[in-house]
C-alpha cells in the first residue's frame, strides 16, 4: 500500500492548494479506508471546470493562477499519488462557498513479523 512519503506528499499538495481558511479532518477505522478531507471557504470552482481541474497545467483562472504562482500541476500530482495507492479522489465545489477535496486510501495490512 502507500508509503508515508507518498501520502504526506498528497496531503501537503492538497493543503497548499486550499485557501488559508481551510480546515483539516481525517478519520480512520481498522477495517475501513483512511479518508482525508480538506475544505476551504474560498471563491469556489465553477462546475464546468471541475471535470478538468486534475489535468496537468489546467487552470480555472489563468491570470489569477500566474499572479499567485500556481503551475496547474498540484491537483494532477495529487490525483496521481492517490491512484498509485489505489485510492479515490473526489472534489466538490460551489461558487462563493468553497471547495471540498476528499481522498481515501486503503488501510495497509499489518506487516508480518518473521518468526525464528
Amino acid at each position: 500500500m502507500g508509503t508515508a512519503v507518498t501520502v504526506r506528499a498528497a496531503v501537503l499538495r492538497l493543503g497548499s492548494a486550499a485557501v488559508p481558511e481551510r480546515q483539516h479532518r481525517s478519520t480512520a477505522a481498522p477495517q475501513h479506508p483512511i479518508e482525508i478531507v480538506i475544505e476551504d471557504t474560498g471563491i469556489g470552482i465553477p462546475q464546468k471546470d471541475l471535470p478538468r481541474i486534475t489535468e496537468r497545467f489546467y487552470r480555472v483562472d489563468k491570470a489569477r493562477s500566474r499572479e499567485l504562482g500556481g503551475t496547474g500541476l498540484g491537483l494532477a500530482i495529487v490525483k496521481h499519488l492517490v491512484q498509485v495507492q489505489h485510492g479515490t479522489l473526489a472534489i466538490q465545489s460551489e461558487i462563493g462557498r468553497g471547495t471540498t477535496v476528499r481522498f481515501t486510501l486503503p488501510v495497509a495490512p499489518a506487516p508480518l513479523i518473521p518468526t525464528m
